[in-house]
């Protein structure tokens, strides 16, 4: 089964092993309008010509300290935002991603940052990738690696 991971910021999208040029997309934003403004964005970026909707999609959620700090981890908004986006155009099976880290505990810093309120807010599960059932496969490329430009 694929899987697709979104991650908060769209980079080189590989598809079909040709790499696309990244697109990037800007809007102002304010606290009332930054959910709609996130679901322009993922419009403007075209996330329905990258991600299957009959696949499992993560939200991969960004702990890098268990206490909240500003522009230190995902923010509860941008959870909420991009899960509710992902349900609304149609991906029926959206899950929280959360890994922890040497300094980080997953479970503290999901509820410390208020990712759980978000999660529960608009309905998707939510997994810890270092934690069963999760099974990680080493992977080993077959070719060396070449720089994009």
């Amino acid at each position: 089964m694929r899987i697709n991971f979104f991650y908060e910021v769209l980079g080189i999208i590989v598809n079909k092993n040709k790499i696309k040029k990244s697109t990037v997309a800007v809007l102002y934003t304010s606290p009332e309008t930054v959910i709609d403004d996130y679901s322009k964005l993922l419009d403007l970026a075209g996330l329905e010509n990258f991600l299957n909707k009959n696949n499992p999609t993560y939200l991969k959620v960004n702990i890098s300290w268990q206490h909240y700090y500003p522009a230190c981890s995902s923010t509860p908004w941008q959870i909420e935002a991009v899960g509710e986006k992902l349900k609304s155009s149609g991906f029926s099976d959206v899950i929280a991603a959360h890994n922890g880290t040497v300094v980080v505990d997953p479970h503290e810093g999901r509820e410390k940052n208020k990712h759980s309120i978000a999660e529960n807010r608009i309905g998707i599960d939510h997994i810890f990738l270092d934690e069963s059932p999760t099974e990680w496969v080493e992977y080993l490329p077959k070719k060396k690696n070449v720089g994009v430009g």
